[in-house]
Parts: C-alpha cells; sequence; structure tokens
C-alpha cells in the first residue's frame, strides 16, 4: 500500500506500482496458504478471525480504490465470502463471531464496507439506499 501511496513521487512510478502490486498479491496468497496450512494440520480457524481478517482486507482495498485504483483483487468477492460467513453461523448465536457483537451488528459492519463499495465504484445510489434502511 505504501508504494502505490508513494509512486508518483518515485523515480520509476511504474515499477513502484508493479512492485505494491506483487506485494499485494503475495499477502492475499499467504493468507490463502494460512488456512490451507490449517485445514490440513485440523486446526480450525475461528469465524471471527476469518470474518475480522475479510473486513481488514476490504477496508484497506476500498482505500486503493478511493485513490483511483481499479478493482483487481476481487472486492465483491471478498464481500460475498463475508456474507457467505455470516450466513453460515446466524442460526448459532453462541459461535465466536457473535460473542462481541452479535448477528446484527456484523451485518451492519458488512453493509457499511458494501455501501462504501458502492460509492467507491460508482454504483447505484438506489442500491446503496437499500442497504442503508435494512441497516
Amino acid at each position: 500500500m505504501f508504494l502505490l501511496t508513494v509512486m508518483k513521487d518515485h523515480e520509476t512510478p511504474d515499477l513502484a506500482k508493479e512492485m505494491a502490486y506483487r506485494d499485494l498479491d503475495i499477502a492475499f496468497n499467504m493468507d490463502i496458504e494460512v488456512v490451507d496450512q490449517c485445514v490440513e494440520m485440523g486446526i480450525l480457524q475461528s469465524k471471527k478471525e476469518h470474518f475480522e481478517s475479510i473486513m481488514s482486507r476490504v477496508s484497506g482495498l476500498l482505500e486503493l480504490l478511493k485513490l483511483s485504483y481499479h478493482d483487481e483483487w476481487n472486492l465483491e468477492e471478498l464481500l460475498d465470502d463475508a456474507l457467505t460467513l455470516i450466513k453460515s453461523v446466524i442460526n448459532n448465536p453462541s459461535n465466536d463471531l457473535f460473542l462481541n457483537l452479535g448477528p446484527a451488528g456484523r451485518m451492519q459492519q458488512l453493509d457499511c464496507q458494501m455501501i462504501n463499495y458502492i460509492n467507491a465504484t460508482g454504483g447505484s445510489s438506489d442500491e446503496a439506499a437499500k442497504i442503508a434502511i435494512r441497516m
């Protein structure tokens, strides 16, 4: 992210951008690798940790969209993953995902990021308003 924010001042902006994208891809692939290794070892990842990891990534990628970078990271897919995660445990209020924040609160977190995504991508204000009303 740092390289993307300073690339205009870099000696070779195209190289800085390429390195930044490479770093983001490495971080994304490492996330996947860690989850895969945990599954192989029989260690289940906490739903709360997984959700918060997704939300953190979404937040960072939304900042890149605000800086006029194109969505090359499947941000919509990450939002769908977060929704799927919530839905998978919605009927289990004792799940660790809901220990500090209930199902409605987690949905509001996700809805807020969905609205931010719609606004950042020039999506429909009507669609964003529907989500906001649901909140």
